[in-house]
């Protein structure tokens, strides 16, 4: 692939993570297909899965086409742009993907039992109908980004088709 297609490729999977996003905020409004699972497990679920997926795009790894571009953050307004933060950082750096004892700060009650008790800071945004919308905003905003992006570099890509090499 040339360098421009693998640019290209990086914001249509960037645009898939985003739409994903999209659907796990429609989901929580649907209430979700969860009878079994208490609210709160439900809300814990959501949000890890919403957070690896919104992160990834934003992320580094190994065998990837790496991250997007954050130029699109500068448009953002200071809670979209904080929120956003809040999801890289504490929710997918420092309590999803990896786990930061000083972010998570637990404190521990070991009991006789071997059942232990435990107290920690979860600052993860817990994906609820009180911040769905905000959510959405900054999902759909990324969306929009990567589209336009995309736009802006199709004409330079020869052929109607990408796809990788072996």
């Amino acid at each position: 692939m040339t360098p421009l297609e693998i640019e290209y490729a990086k914001y249509e999977l960037a645009k898939l993570s985003f739409q994903e996003c999209i659907e796990y905020l429609d989901v929580l409004e649907r209430g979700g297909n969860a009878p079994q699972v208490s609210g709160f497990a439900f809300e814990r679920a959501l949000s890890k899965s919403f957070t690896i997926t919104y992160a990834r795009c934003f992320t580094d790894n190994k065998h990837g086409v790496g991250r997007i571009s954050d130029r699109w953050l500068k448009n953002l307004s200071g809670e979209h742009r904080k929120l956003h933060d809040t999801l890289i950082g504490d929710g997918r750096n420092a309590l999803v993907a990896h786990i930061d004892l000083k972010k998570l700060n637990p404190n521990i009650f070991i009991n006789a039992s071997g059942v232990n008790n435990y107290v920690f800071d979860w600052h993860i945004v817990m994906i609820n109908e009180n911040n769905a919308d905000r959510l959405r905003e900054l999902v759909e905003c990324a969306h929009r980004y990567c589209a336009d992006h995309q736009k802006g570099i199709r004409s330079r890509i020869p052929g109607a088709h990408i796809k990788p090499t072996a």
